[in-house]
């Protein structure tokens, strides 16, 4: 219900105010657990990505540093999401991740692992294919458009968010080089749908 109510707020200011244009979401699956992976440029890539997904509720991993704040750590703990160490192996943030892909539901992830400080796409590490082969999930790129633009002068650029077509590998390969491969794949996909819209209106 909370999250229902939060999105309903957040559309009317996404549609009215950044003017939000999405594309593919044919290729978010109607039902069943899958990872949608977006490039990260703002801490307002999360609400960006989860409006952008219309019908269905996503859960984020986010970083710990934000459950600090009780306030705001009640409150982002209803809309799904739950903390994860960056910079170390967090067994409890796998632990959630893979309860909420059991549970068919949705997982929102940044392989880049932090923010872009230059507007550039990182690297991914191994870690988002390491737990989609074991929960047996596909991986949607995303590619989120404007919101590195948001600030003092522009407070309200116009915003796209586009999703690719899922990658899937029903094997759970356990050689990092070979989970390293397609983290490198899904960016080259992110990266391809950044080029391809980002002068296209």
């Amino acid at each position: 219900m909370f999250y229902s109510i939060v999105r309903f707020f957040l559309n009317i200011i996404y549609l009215s105010f950044f003017r939000l244009t999405v594309i593919g979401l044919e290729n978010i699956p109607e039902k069943g657990a899958v990872i949608i992976a977006g490039n990260h440029v703002s801490l307002l890539d999360p609400p960006t990505l989860g409006v952008a997904c219309r019908k269905r509720p996503v859960c984020f991993m986010a970083k710990s540093e934000l459950f600090a704040n009780p306030l705001f750590a009640f409150i982002i703990k209803n809309l799904g999401a739950f903390p994860v160490k960056r910079g170390m192996s967090d067994r409890s943030a796998v632990k959630n991740a893979l309860t909420i892909l059991s549970e068919g539901r949705v997982l929102g992830m940044f392989p880049e692992g932090t923010r872009s400080q230059n507007g550039l796409l990182g690297r991914a590490g191994p870690g988002i294919f390491t737990l989609a082969g074991r929960a047996g999930v596909p991986v949607v790129p995303a590619a989120l458009l404007g919101t590195g633009k948001i600030g003092l002068k522009t407070p309200f650029p116009k915003l796209k968010v586009v999703f690719g077509r899922p990658l899937f590998f029903p094997d759970k390969a356990a050689d990092k080089s070979v989970l390293q491969e397609r983290a490198d794949r899904l960016m080259q996909e992110i990266q391809f749908l950044l080029t391809m819209h980002q002068n296209s209106g």
